[in-house]
């Protein structure tokens, strides 16, 4: 199982995947199927299976992939140009708005903000996105296939965690919902990619299609195969996507009683410096790998003296921030001051800290603080959601 990288930021899809994601398109009868960025070609295989009587095109910037696609697939007419160039339509002598279906497994970077990234996002109908804090290769990718496609053509993209649970992409998020029509989203299992822990969902889309009052999260299993459905209301898909978190929401019971730590106006700083910035500067720090490994969730710090970096203290309660496998390591600080890194949260309340503290390491904690994590390998959590958290008080 799994996929691979050809060193180029593309990850190919596997074949039960590249099945699912075809399978999931509604259109019944396409007469043109775009792919940007074809790889080994798995996700065009999958769609020709399905739809062998539709004119194929793909591109890649790798000209060893459509060499290889091109003797294999005959069918494909392929390009070697780079699927997000501003002169797609013209060097592939399509019109744009014209296509049927696009299907994308896109390369995942960052990139530099551009006059062509604004204007290709308000042309595909994103323009709440141009304010965007960080613009990604997979998203520009979106905004190409939206741009390709006719009114009513579908999008079935495979996009990172962040995309769809991120507080960043909240406005892409919005745009989507607002301006064309979602038609589900696939939890992708998180060893899907070979030598990488990222977790990918599927992105199912009608372009400028009309909103729907619910819509389906999935989660699929190993095989390529769906495993569980929610239908979420879709205002409240602009918040997240993913179906980790919507599971979570349908079986929370909260009390009346519960406050948010915001209401609660307790104070959560991060740590300013990094690990290895404190460890050149020769001072002691508490760290993710900090917390105690046995079921104590009390520590004792060495006492330090007092410096312009973020101190916990006794009685502050300590949480991860970010890490592979640091989601929902929780301590409270029993005696001792010591700086943090910016890896960990100090959560600070006089007179509730016992009760957050005993909230977190709580199952139905725990069960919170997985659920609203985020990020494509490494898992994060913000402290927006932090302050959202309820404690009975």
């Amino acid at each position: 199982m799994g996929a691979f990288s050809n060193g180029l930021g593309q990850y190919q899809t596997a074949q039960s995947f590249s099945e699912l994601l075809v399978a999931k398109i509604q259109c019944q009868a396409p007469r043109s199927i775009l792919d940007l960025g074809v790889g080994t070609g798995m996700l065009t295989s999958a769609a020709y299976r399905r739809w062998n009587n539709a004119k194929f095109y793909g591109t890649d910037i790798d000209k060893d992939s459509i060499k290889k696609i091109s003797a294999e697939l005959p069918f494909v007419r392929l390009f070697h140009i780079d699927g997000l160039s501003p002169c797609l339509a013209e060097e592939m002598n399509l019109k744009i708005g014209s296509i049927d279906i696009a299907i994308c497994n896109p390369p995942y970077y960052r990139m530099e903000r551009s006059l062509d990234i604004r204007n290709l996002f308000r042309r595909a109908g994103l323009r709440r996105s141009v304010g965007l804090p960080r613009i990604t290769s997979e998203v520009r990718f979106l905004a190409q296939n939206l741009h390709m496609l006719k009114d009513g053509g579908e999008l079935g993209i495979i996009l990172p965690d962040g995309v769809l649970s991120s507080h960043e992409y909240s406005l892409l998020r919005q745009d989507l919902l607002t301006d064309h029509e979602m038609i589900g989203a696939i939890q992708l299992p998180d060893n899907v990619f070979a030598r990488t822990e990222a977790r990918t969902h599927i992105l199912l889309l009608r372009k400028n299609g009309s909103a729907r009052e619910e819509c389906p999260v999935f989660r699929a299993g190993l095989e390529g195969q769906i495993e569980n459905r929610i239908d979420v209301p879709t205002n409240t898909l602009a918040y997240r996507m993913d179906y980790s978190y919507h599971s979570w929401r349908s079986h929370q019971k909260l009390s009346a009683k519960a406050v948010s730590l915001a209401d609660l106006n307790v104070e959560i700083k991060r740590g300013r410096r990094e690990k290895k910035r404190l460890e050149d500067a020769c001072i002691s720090y508490f760290h993710t790998t900090s917390f105690p490994e046995n079921e104590s969730t009390v520590v004792d710090l060495p006492t330090e003296l007092l410096c312009d970096d973020t101190l916990a203290e006794a009685g502050d309660v300590l949480l991860a921030r970010v890490g592979k496998r640091c989601i929902g390591k929780v301590a409270m600080v029993r005696s001792g001051r010591q700086v943090v890194t910016d890896c960990v949260y100090r959560i600070r309340s006089r007179e509730y800290a016992k009760k957050i503290w005993r909230a977190f390491i709580s199952d139905s904690g725990q069960e919170w603080l997985r659920a609203h994590s985020h990020g494509v390998c490494s898992r994060v959590i913000s402290k927006a959601d932090l302050l959202s958290f309820r404690i009975e008080v």
